[in-house]
């Protein structure tokens, strides 16, 4: 019995067992389609995050697209802003040099209530002026009389007519006993007379001379030379024209002395009564040049060129008729001075450029002090020797420019400078005149100025090199002068 009953439970037992085994097989296979199922979305679940990758990163790229655009859009802004603010100082300089006074003086109205409460007193200061006494102070100011009666002429330049006045012999009796008349005094009146110009024409007569005695002898046979002498008679200043010395210079005196046009010189012949031509005139304007100017401007170049301060400059002309360049080109007419000079020395030279090599042409040898305004090509000559000196005036000119451009709600700080600026080229122009005055002697005015105005020159390169990192700050616009001020003053 207890063997039957024994295996009765193991078979119980094995049949448990089995349907346990089906549950887990069905449970294996169960967990298999799950984890199949898993997969499939687990794979589905990656390719979706492709996509928003792929998404994200799209539009990540379009929004540094639209940034870079925005900032583009903000720089052409800032850009068009600038233009416009340059455009418009550019109008108001214009503006100033066509209708307002000729002067770099800035009225206290254009300078802000800041700088007239707190900035006053530098902008008005002068050192180099010294204080007066008190007697001087409290005296009133003298008004200066103004002096009745007709502004009288140098009549001691002019030639005098003495035209004499007297009573004829018939009337020289007195008219109460009719005895005869003494001279009491004479009055004399002064008129000037205009003594119109007119033509003369000279007739020239050489007379030719010839020995009779010999002509004798040679006509008789002998072997006598016949001596022919001719009269001495000056030279006409151009071989084979009618111009005398007179008539030319009073054509050059019209044309570059008094701006007169050679049509107009032409008329002014014609109401004298005689045709000459403007071409005849141009011709001996020409011959002038090439027989005298040309030697004299030869000789004033090297008188100018063994001085050691020279003044450059160049200027905008139009030529007529030029070979090969039209009418509408700008051509440049170029200065080379040394007005210090005794006499001063001016030489005008014409070309067809503002480049550098003419400069640089000019100055071939030459070593000294170049004087110039800021164009940039002075400072770059490949001439050894030349130390470049920037002038003081076109600096200041640059300052009072910033200060005629200004708006009204411009920065305080950008005035404070423009005027600080101003001021001391103001007193250096001062002090040096002062010198000018008191020294005559120019090793006396060298010394001077070097213990004077150097101390002065070095204080505004100071104010100049600590005004820089503010005209950045404030964002002073290249076209307001600021920076240009303040770099060209580093070359005075």
């Amino acid at each position: 019995m207890s063997k039957t009953t024994d295996i009765a439970n193991a078979e119980a037992r094995l049949a448990e067992m089995a349907e346990r085994l089906e549950a887990l097989a069905a449970t294996v296979e169960s967990l298999s389609r799950d984890n199949e199922s898993l997969a499939a979305q687990a794979a589905e679940a990656q390719r979706d995050a492709a996509d928003a990758m792929r998404a994200v990163a799209a539009v990540t790229a379009e929004r540094d697209e639209l940034a870079a655009r925005c900032d583009e859009a903000l720089a052409q802004r800032d850009m068009a802003r600038a233009e416009l603010e340059r455009v418009v100082e550019q109008i108001k300089i214009a503006n100033a040099r066509l209708y307002a006074p000729r002067t770099e003086k800035v009225p206290p109205e254009q300078m802000s209530l800041y700088l007239q409460l707190f900035n006053g007193a530098e902008a008005d200061a002068d050192e180099a002026v010294p204080e007066p006494a008190y007697e001087d102070a409290a005296a009133a100011p003298q008004r200066e009389r103004k002096r009745g009666g007709k502004r009288r002429l140098d009549y001691e330049s002019m030639e005098t007519v003495v035209i004499e006045h007297e009573l004829p012999a018939e009337g020289a009796s007195c008219p109460e006993c009719g005895s005869g008349l003494a001279d009491f005094k004479v009055e004399v009146t002064r008129t000037v007379r205009l003594v119109p110009a007119h033509l003369v024409v000279e007739e020239h007569r050489r007379h030719v001379y010839v020995c009779k005695e010999c002509s004798k002898a040679n006509a008789a046979g002998e072997e006598v030379p016949v001596a022919i002498v001719r009269a001495s008679m000056p030279k006409p200043p151009i071989p084979g024209s009618f111009a005398s010395p007179s008539l030319l210079a009073h054509v050059l005196y019209a044309k570059y002395c008094m701006a007169s046009p050679l049509y107009r010189i032409e008329k002014d012949f014609a109401q004298l009564g005689s045709a000459i031509s403007r071409q005849n005139m141009a011709n001996w304007a020409m011959a002038a040049h090439e027989r005298w100017f040309a030697l004299v401007h030869a000789r004033m170049k090297g008188r100018l060129l063994e001085g050691r301060i020279i003044h450059a400059d160049e200027t905008e002309c139009q030529v007529l008729k030029e070979p090969g360049r039209e009418a509408k080109q700008k051509s440049r007419m170029w200065l080379f001075a040394a007005p210090a000079c005794d006499p001063p020395n001016f030489i005008f030279e014409y070309h067809e450029t503002r480049s550098g090599a003419v400069a640089e042409e000019f100055l071939r040898g030459w070593s000294g002090y170049l004087v110039t305004d800021g164009y940039e090509p002075y400072f770059n000559l490949d001439n050894e020797g030349v130390v470049n000196v920037a002038c003081a005036v076109h600096v200041r000119r640059k300052f009072v420019e910033v200060l005629k451009g200004l708006d009204e709600g411009a920065a305080d700080a950008v005035r404070s400078v423009a005027l600080e600026g101003r001021r001391m080229i103001d007193a250096v122009f001062a002090c040096d005149r002062q010198l000018r005055r008191k020294h005559g002697d120019p090793e006396a005015l060298r010394k001077a100025r070097a213990k004077k105005l150097a101390p002065q020159m070095e204080a505004l390169l100071n104010v100049t090199l600590q005004a820089l990192p503010n005209i950045t700050l404030i964002n002073l616009t290249p076209s307001q002068g600021g920076p240009e001020a303040a770099s060209f003053s580093f070359r005075t």
